[in-house]
């Protein structure tokens, strides 16, 4: 415990300066070098949270309170700082894959005439992920969460200018409310019933009250992380949110909003063992139901961008079928090795976007063949994509071989083979889409459009690097070391689950070969021959229609009441009411004629019946 160390000062306070000086100084009089405190603060970041990580690596642990934040009655809710092996372990991949990514969107937003207003949304969407991590308690934490929330909303309609991307920002915005209300309805049952929302007090007063009461707190916290990470129902929003910048697709994919969700119950992990066992079967099905759906459509998508997003529901929801398993490590593990290649084949994709002088995205019409224009980036892209499906020996080979792992100790058959088919689908999407980007031209692809270049220094370093991280981030898994920081035991490596899951992604690479290179038609022939099943796979399956349905009830719901209820009886009643007021004040005004005789003949009978009423009394 001890003191809270001068890094962990550093994780809250160096944003806040950033953020300061870029907003009161660099915005108004050198809004080209509102970056600068930026990337000053992430550098600090990034070396306090290293420093922290070799700390707690060494045994050190902080859970303090920095001051008194919210007295009411009998509670008192301190503002206070946890670093422990989860926070330390999470908190690292954020801040360095976070500085990567502000180091790349530099140059990728250079010519954007609102350059110092991206900065300072990018960079309070990185404080405020910063702060949901540290924090000791879950009021603390939610007051993050919506920071996170609101930067999002800000960072996707960025380009507010577009319709769609105004509409998607509304939609993402309007989603995390409902997502949100379930975690702060969690913070408020726990304060009411527990007295206390801070994490070590909670998790020591499990025994204190019914399962029953912990079902529901965990299945409002879950609902809240349904939203945030985008599980099924409530993952509606995170493919519109490609309207954003390409550096924030990537930030928040990779280590900001998405992996919010996943962090809270991670977290939470002992208030879910408390509950009843169908909680965490629930979010295991809801998991896997989530990956396995968004795997089929993202294998059906041509937006670049899209692709991506539908993966990232995707490996989402193998995060939480982890947390289902009951498996904090595989979960967390996932969460660490997603981050880094994720965040590169973002980049690798705004690579593409910049390299061909589109906006906003493009899709696999557009492109084909970039391979020999863009030769770093579409390396780097192969790399994240091995990465992603799973393939020795990078990050993702070893993640989520324990995440498989977790699966087939706890979980049924059905559970089993909906895992192999996720790793089947995952490689499947990813290796078409390097496929039809950077190798072969196909008779439908419209190709190079103009000039298409490799992106510079500024863009490529920051790819570079987090290929490295995509490849050698993996020896966290084998060696313990992550399993040390969170207090578990590594899983022992499995040959026979190892080899299951490298035949899984096989067979999605064997298959995203034979969809693009062999058949090379079959992309545009499926879609000629089936329009309404290529409707029905672009609207996910029904569900987006049904949720575009539900929404217009609602609207209408709204409209009729505001017009039967509010515009007929209630503004009825508030105008009667102005009505009888004055008529009572015209009638009242009546008596008052100024004649004084009257008057004290009025104070005479009102004196007798007060002295009657008094001499009654006595």
């Amino acid at each position: 415990m001890g003191a809270i160390p001068f890094a962990i000062w550093v994780l809250l306070l160096a944003p806040l300066a950033a953020l300061t000086a870029g907003f009161f100084v660099f915005h108004g009089y050198r809004p080209s070098r509102t970056h600068w405190p930026m990337l000053a603060s992430c550098i600090a970041v990034c070396a306090a949270s290293l420093w922290l990580l070799l700390k707690v690596r060494a045994g050190a642990r902080w859970d303090l309170p920095i001051f008194h934040w919210l007295v009411a009655g009998g509670f008192d809710v301190d503002f206070g700082v946890r670093m422990d092996g989860l926070t330390a372990s999470v908190l690292a991949m954020v801040a360095l894959v976070g500085t990567l990514i502000h180091v790349y969107a530099v140059e990728y937003m250079r010519d954007d005439p609102e350059f110092s207003r991206f900065f300072l949304y990018f960079h309070f969407f990185f404080f405020s992920m910063i702060g949901l991590l540290i924090s000791d308690n879950y009021l603390q934490m939610y007051v993050f969460w919506e920071g996170v929330g609101l930067a999002s909303f800000l960072l996707i309609g960025f380009w507010h200018g577009r319709a769609r991307a105004r509409a998607a920002a509304w939609k993402a915005f309007l989603v995390n409310r409902v997502g949100d209300a379930g975690f702060l309805l969690a913070a408020l049952l726990l304060l009411s019933r527990l007295g206390t929302v801070r994490f070590n007090d909670v998790f020591g007063m499990l025994g204190s009250e019914s399962p029953r009461f912990f079902s529901v707190v965990a299945l409002l916290l879950f609902w809240g992380a349904c939203a945030k990470s985008a599980q099924f129902p409530l993952h509606i929003w995170l493919p519109d949110a490609m309207e954003g910048p390409t550096p924030v697709s990537a930030l928040m994919h990779a280590a900001t909003m998405v992996a919010a969700g996943v962090f809270l119950m991670a977290r939470s992990m002992p208030l879910l063992e408390a509950a009843f066992p169908e909680v965490r079967h629930l979010i295991a099905w809801t998991g896997a139901g989530t990956a396995l759906g968004a795997a089929v459509i993202a294998s059906m998508k041509v937006d670049l961008k899209r692709i991506l997003a539908y993966s990232t529901i995707s490996h989402l929801g193998l995060m939480m079928l982890a947390i289902g398993m009951g498996s904090v490590y595989a979960a967390v593990f996932h969460l660490i090795a997603h981050g880094f290649f994720k965040a590169l084949l973002f980049l690798c994709a705004g690579n593409v976007i910049h390299g061909t002088g589109s906006s906003g995205s493009v899709g696999v019409p557009e492109v084909g063949g970039l391979y020999p224009r863009l030769p770093r980036t579409a390396v780097a892209f192969a790399i994240g994509a091995a990465s992603l499906a799973g393939f020795p020996p990078s990050a993702g080979f070893y993640s989520k071989d324990a995440v498989i792992d977790s699966v087939f100790g706890g979980g049924g058959p059905a559970l089993r083979w909906a895992a192999l088919l996720i790793v089947v689908g995952s490689s499947f999407y990813i290796f078409r889409m390097l496929f039809l980007t950077f190798f072969g031209r196909r008779a439908e692809q419209r190709g190079l459009e103009g000039d298409a270049h490799e992106a510079v220094g500024w863009m490529l370093w920051p790819v570079r690097a987090l290929a490295v991280f995509a490849l050698a981030a993996g020896v966290i898994g084998p060696s313990g070391a992550l399993a040390g920081f969170l207090g578990a035991d590594a899983p022992h490596p499995s040959f026979r689950l190892m080899g299951l899951g490298v035949l899984a992604a096989s067979a999605g690479l064997g298959l995203a070969w034979l969809a693009t290179s062999v058949w090379t038609g079959w992309d545009w022939a499926w879609r000629k021959s089936c329009p309404r099943l290529e409707a029905w796979l672009d609207g996910e399956l029904g569900w987006q229609s049904f949720m575009s349905r539900l929404a217009a009830l609602g609207e209408r719901s709204a409209s009729w009441i505001a017009e039967g209820w509010d515009r007929r009886r209630w503004d009825a009643w508030t105008q009667s009411l102005a009505d009888s007021c004055v008529g009572l004040g015209e009638g009242l005004g009546g008596l008052s004629r100024g004649i004084l005789n009257e008057y004290i003949w009025w104070m005479l009978a009102a004196s007798v019946v007060l002295t009657s009423v008094v001499a009654r009394c006595i």
